[in-house]
């Protein structure tokens, strides 16, 4: 399956974590854009058409919460997954805050899981076979 009308811009300082979001997700098909940084962020929101956000919460150039208050208000369309090695607490801040916080992932994030998400918030139903799940013969309910 080839999801090439989706793009998501990744967002994280460790070069080893960008890596591994454009090859699990460009070889599906899926325009991939890579950030290192909050200003690349908002640089390449400003250039092209993002369908979704996943972002590392600890990025140099700028704090989580201004980030945040900006995407919300250039950007509140665009839904956002986070990742951050500092997950502990900020679920409450961010609530507190006001937003809408679809997800949140402790650092690594299981990538099964990240996709999952991403599948569900883009409104993709075909997981398995992004997953390199054979629903035929996983499925031992289906008729002949």
């Amino acid at each position: 399956m080839n999801y090439s009308k989706f793009t998501i811009l990744f967002a994280d300082d460790e070069p080893s974590i960008r890596r591994i979001y454009e090859k699990s997700f460009a070889r599906e098909g899926f325009k991939v854009i890579l950030c290192e940084n909050a200003g690349q962020v908002l640089e390449k929101l400003g250039q092209q058409k993002v369908d979704l956000m996943v972002l590392d919460l600890q990025m140099p150039g700028m704090d989580e919460m201004d980030l945040f208050k900006i995407l919300r208000e250039k950007y509140p369309a665009i839904p956002a997954l986070v990742v951050s090695g500092v997950y502990s607490g900020l679920v409450d801040n961010f609530a507190a805050e006001g937003y809408d916080m679809i997800t949140f992932f402790n650092k690594p994030a299981p990538l099964i899981e990240l996709k999952q998400s991403i599948f569900k918030l883009l409104k993709i139903e075909a997981l398995g076979a992004f997953i390199g799940v054979d629903k035929e013969v996983d499925n031992p309910h289906k008729d002949s």
